[in-house]
């Protein structure tokens, strides 16, 4: 009997209109298992006591102090400026922390209790010295379940960013471990593999071969293609 158990999470509620309510339309049908949610993007009363009487899992989707409105940016460009505001202190360590408190602390305001997971816009936790504040902000704030990937990030040859998470995800795992360690916890709080829907060329043939364990699918239904497919399985 296979023990291989897959996570939907889609990513960006509150980052358009598109994206609110086709995340809103699969939560309805029970094929989303958590949503990350932007919390200084568009988010409704409504939309918010939907998410709370779905029951669904709801994560803070964490940005960087100074890149909210690059999304339209190429990749290329993006990595750029992600290096510039690092090296130039506009998104430093202390900066990017004390931001990514307060942001908790607005999700807690909007829904009434903290996040039940934790993860970023574009995955920037994983870089390493971002990746060790993820683990303090998780652990003072209780927060159960951090995005990462305990074995490795799954990924199909062709894509240069799951490449590059999956280096990230190896300089980490030393880092994680050692967190578990020292915090004395008995259960890892990721999933054992994470693969985003993008990243793959024939998703279902795909997720028929998946390890055991459990795995994290990352979607981002303003895609019309991940949108139907979802909608198909």
């Amino acid at each position: 009997m296979s023990r291989t158990k897959i996570v939907f999470s889609a990513d960006d509620f509150g980052k358009n209109k598109k994206s609110n309510d086709n995340i809103a339309k699969l939560v309805r049908l029970n094929k989303i298992d958590r949503v990350a949610v932007m919390v200084d993007r568009k988010i409704s009363d409504n939309e918010t006591h939907e998410l709370l009487d779905s029951k669904v899992k709801l994560d803070i989707h964490l940005e960087l102090p100074k890149s909210k409105r690059e999304d339209e940016f190429s990749i290329l460009k993006r990595s750029f400026m992600f290096a510039l505001n690092f090296f130039s202190r506009a998104n430093n360590i202390t900066k990017v922390k004390k931001d990514w408190e307060r942001q908790i602390k607005k999700f807690e305001e909007i829904f009434g209790q903290l996040p039940d997971g934790l993860n970023s816009h574009e995955y920037v936790h994983f870089f390493p010295p971002y990746f060790k504040i993820a683990l303090e902000l998780s652990d003072k704030f209780n927060i159960p379940h951090v995005r990462f990937s305990r074995e490795k990030v799954l990924y199909e040859k062709g894509n240069i960013i799951p490449l590059i998470l999956s280096f990230l995800q190896k300089i980490n795992k030393r880092k994680y471990l050692t967190y578990l360690t020292k915090k004395q916890k008995k259960e890892s709080n990721s999933s054992d593999y994470m693969i985003s829907l993008g990243w793959m060329k024939n998703p279902s043939k795909f997720t028929e071969s998946l390890p055991e364990g459990e795995t994290e699918i990352v979607c981002h239904l303003e895609n019309d293609n991940e949108m139907e497919w979802i909608m198909n399985n």
